[in-house]
């Protein structure tokens, strides 16, 4: 079974489609390698193609780099294939292009370049780079902050099923951030996201509502429910609610790579050139 950067990354590249026929070859082949943990041999299968510029390879290939999957881990290798995918409009290799250089991976630290490429993946219809960008907005790191625009992009997202843009804009309706104060849209938004996204973040937030009266009767019953549901997910705060001690599985990661596996599970892009 691939193991869970791997398994984001197989399912996002799918639905980049590349040009049918022949020059499809290598990258079929490779997926199929990658689904079966053969790292090296995908390379390998997708290396020509790569180079002939298909951007669909040179977005696996950054990915391998970046996982040190049937390699070593190479940042600067990697921010370069991806730059090679992003610059023909793949989405989710401009997606890893802000992370990189909004973080300083591979790359020059450069805030300002890392929102350009949030915007064209964003543009592109990636759910999941309307979140990140939203949330930009939201603190004003690197750009302006601008509630209103935080709003939008969250809304936008939350439309294309994304979860954690749906939890965002129930916290901006709970706290009147670019929104009037709304305790009944923010007690749906939370629902929907912890209900149908099955959102850890979300179960917690609904937990408080329920736990705080807000836009409801307290429901210390529901309040404990939910609270359990997210510290089964690993949730810190629900654990403490909870009085758990639940270890969620996998590696500790740094905020940044946390929040990029996050926005790679959003649905909803346009196919790349």
């Amino acid at each position: 079974m691939l193991g869970r950067p791997t398994l984001l990354f197989a399912a996002a590249v799918l639905i980049n489609a590349a040009s049918p026929g022949a020059a499809r070859a290598g990258y079929d082949q490779a997926r199929a390698l990658l689904e079966g943990r053969a790292f090296g041999q995908a390379r390998n299968a997708c290396l020509a193609e790569a180079r002939a510029g298909e951007p669909n390879c040179q977005a696996l290939l950054g990915h391998l780099l970046d996982q040190g999957l049937g390699t070593g881990k190479d940042p600067k290798r990697a921010a370069e294939w991806f730059a090679k995918a992003a610059r023909q409009g793949h989405p989710r290799a401009q997606l890893h292009m802000g992370f990189f250089s909004e973080n300083g991976i591979g790359l020059v630290e450069n805030g300002k370049q890392a929102i350009e490429w949030y915007r064209k993946a964003a543009g592109l219809g990636h759910a999941g780079a309307m979140w990140v960008l939203g949330k930009r907005h939201n603190r004003g790191r690197w750009v302006e902050r601008d509630l209103g625009r935080a709003v939008d992009l969250f809304r936008r997202a939350a439309d294309l099923g994304f979860a954690n843009a749906r939890n965002m804009l129930g916290m901006m309706y709970e706290r009147g951030r670019g929104v009037a104060e709304d305790y009944g849209l923010a007690l749906s938004h939370f629902r929907r996201a912890a209900e149908r996204g099955g959102l850890a973040d979300a179960q917690f937030n609904l937990g408080r509502m329920y736990e705080g009266g807000k836009g409801m009767e307290v429901n210390e019953a529901l309040a404990a429910e939910w609270y359990r549901k997210a510290a089964a997910q690993g949730h810190g705060a629900a654990q403490h609610e909870v009085g758990a001690h639940i270890t969620a599985s996998g590696e500790n990661l740094p905020d940044w790579r946390a929040e990029l596996n996050q926005a790679l599970k959003a649905p909803g892009t346009k196919p790349a050139n």
